[in-house]
């Protein structure tokens, strides 16, 4: 019988209802399961693993957007995901295909000012 140590669920996680947990088996194993379907285990080796996250940050995967939690349901959300050179890319699901590609310190200084209340008016 394969032990699973405590799952553990991925810190990227957006809601509940969207999220990968991970544990490691004592046969060396490393097993992961998605929150939408807990009942279907995915059983790799470690090296595998290595192999497909490194695949998906030389960006030979899919994006992955997320839908920020502050959207409602319907039309008017914005999607963000961060792609493998860092950068931080912006979407409105009105306009899925006009993306909006910018530095983590650029999002952050825009985040704060509007948080501040510096942002014009006018450039809201």
């Amino acid at each position: 019988m394969v032990t699973l140590t405590d799952w553990q669920q991925s810190s990227y996680c957006g809601d509940s209802s969207n999220c990968l947990s991970v544990a490691a088996a004592g046969n060396g194993t490393v097993r992961l399961c998605e929150s939408d379907d807990p009942g279907t285990v995915l059983a790799i080796r470690p090296a595998a693993l290595r192999a497909l996250m490194a695949a998906a940050q030389a960006d030979l995967l899919p994006i992955w957007w997320q839908k920020s939690s502050y959207s409602h349901e319907g039309a008017n959300c914005v999607n963000v995901a961060v792609a493998d050179d860092g950068s931080v890319r912006l979407r409105e699901s009105g306009d899925p295909g006009t993306v909006l590609t910018v530095a983590p310190t650029a999002l952050r200084a825009l985040i704060a000012a509007a948080k501040a209340e510096l942002v014009p008016a006018g450039r809201r």
